[in-house]
């Protein structure tokens, strides 16, 4: 699938520019020479970027890689172990064996198509260091080594050090950004590793919860026809060079680097699902981020299954009606007046007051040739930020959160999809066929 829920001719950039380098202005922001100094293979086309932190499980996910059917590319892996000044003495003893570890393994599996980099970077600056800063020092040493073959149209990938994938990912990859030239980047499917039993423990609730949480607001935002709902998962995405360059580079934030990095690249235009093959991040308690899959589970577990609660379907519903009534405020300046007083659903009523709506859509109009030229500056003003902050105002405000399954079996039934059973992981199994597309759109 690519894009298919935004409004018509948001156009694309070109990923195929003259031989030039692409990257060279971009580049000379950053800090620092590049880390490494071998020349890349000239038929590099996919470079697979795996930030590490106090991780145990590195050498798992690089076997996993390394037993992929090989794309007709050459492949890089650049794997960043890295913690920061103030880590512990344990954290960086586990950060030093893993080094050890992965760069003996790495002198046993590299080979002429497929290579691996184990990189080392410790006692980064604390204001800085976390998995944003890791991200970033990986992809953007990935960026030089497409620069110097001149190849803008290069894939970086994301992945983590505690996850897997199948066999098909590298080929995967590289098939799917042969048949979309124009697409600057892609979510790639997902599913935490987790099994169905009639009993499942605490931990395997938390994870179908948390993922069906995931799914849920995707899936409501596409129901609500907002153009960028796409999963925002580190380790499962990949972008173009040109792409990652353009939009500044991966940020530097502690946590959720990749939703405010990916929501940076979908106004390019033509991004894309990548549903021919699955990543399998881990799923387990984690404390190295403030917020994330491994840090709700911790959270889950230490209050005994009472968080992970999730959006009334109300909120998304409302948000499509709302939708809806925007195109029309192009050619007639005072349907923005009319919506803020009378049309907007009440959930957004007040919120849009607080967001200077009518000033906005004013601002947008004078800068908008065209209908499709105005919903592109819309959205990009009722962008994914707004949209949480929006979730999340409404369910303070109007809304109150429950309960995932309630809300998800809501989406469904507005979709005609109902399901012989109605258990957690049944729902799960639903929405993961949503994603890969696999029930027809209503």
């Amino acid at each position: 699938m690519i894009g298919t829920n935004r409004p018509e001719d948001f156009g694309a950039v070109s990923f195929y520019l003259p031989a030039m380098s692409f990257a060279n202005a971009y580049l000379q922001k950053q800090a620092g020479p590049p880390l490494i100094s071998e020349a890349p293979h000239s038929r590099l086309g996919l470079i697979i970027t795996i930030p590490c932190f106090k991780e145990p499980d590195l050498l798992n996910s690089l076997v996993s890689l390394s037993q992929c059917t090989k794309p007709h590319c050459a492949t890089e892996v650049i794997v960043l172990i890295n913690h920061p000044e103030q880590a512990s003495p344990e954290d960086k003893r586990m950060n030093l064996e893993s080094y050890e570890k992965a760069l003996k393994w790495a002198g046993t599996h590299t080979e002429d198509l497929l290579r691996f980099y184990i990189l080392f970077i410790p006692d980064l600056p604390q204001k800085d260091a976390g998995v944003g800063m890791a991200r970033k020092i990986a992809m953007d040493e990935a960026v030089r080594r497409f620069d110097r073959l001149e190849k803008p149209s290069g894939i970086i990938a994301g992945f983590d050090a505690d996850t897997l994938c199948r066999e098909n990912y590298l080929t995967a990859l590289e098939d799917h950004f042969l048949h979309y030239p124009q697409s600057p980047g892609a979510s790639i499917y997902f599913e935490h590793p987790v099994n169905r039993r009639p009993e499942p423990t605490i931990e395997e609730e938390g994870i179908i919860r948390y993922e069906l949480h995931m799914r849920y607001v995707v899936q409501g935002l596409r129901y609500a026809h907002f153009p960028y709902a796409f999963h925002t998962v580190g380790s499962a995405f990949a972008i173009r060079a040109l792409a990652y360059v353009l939009e500044g580079g991966m940020n530097r934030k502690k946590a959720g680097e990749d939703f405010y990095f990916l929501h940076k690249i979908f106004p390019l235009g033509q991004f894309s699902d990548l549903n021919e093959t699955t990543v399998f991040p881990s799923s387990r308690p984690s404390d190295r981020v403030p917020f994330g899959t491994g840090a709700s589970i911790r959270k889950w577990l230490t209050e005994k299954g009472k968080s992970l609660d999730s959006y009334q379907f109300e909120a998304f519903s409302d948000l499509k009606d709302f939708f809806i009534l925007i195109p029309p405020c192009y050619n007639d300046p005072e349907k923005a007046e009319i919506i803020l007083r009378e049309s907007a659903p009440a959930s957004l009523q007040s919120f849009l007051e607080e967001n200077l709506f009518l000033r906005e859509i004013s601002r947008i109009r004078q800068h908008s040739a065209s209908p499709s030229s105005f919903l592109k500056g819309f959205y990009a003003w009722f962008n994914g930020f707004r949209i949480v902050k929006y979730l999340n105002y409404s369910h303070q405000t109007i809304f109150h959160r429950e309960d995932v399954r309630i809300g998800a079996l809501k989406l469904l039934s507005a979709q005609n999809i109902t399901l012989p059973e109605e258990d957690l992981f049944a729902i799960l199994t639903a929405f993961r066929n949503l994603d890969r597309e696999i029930y027809p759109e209503p």
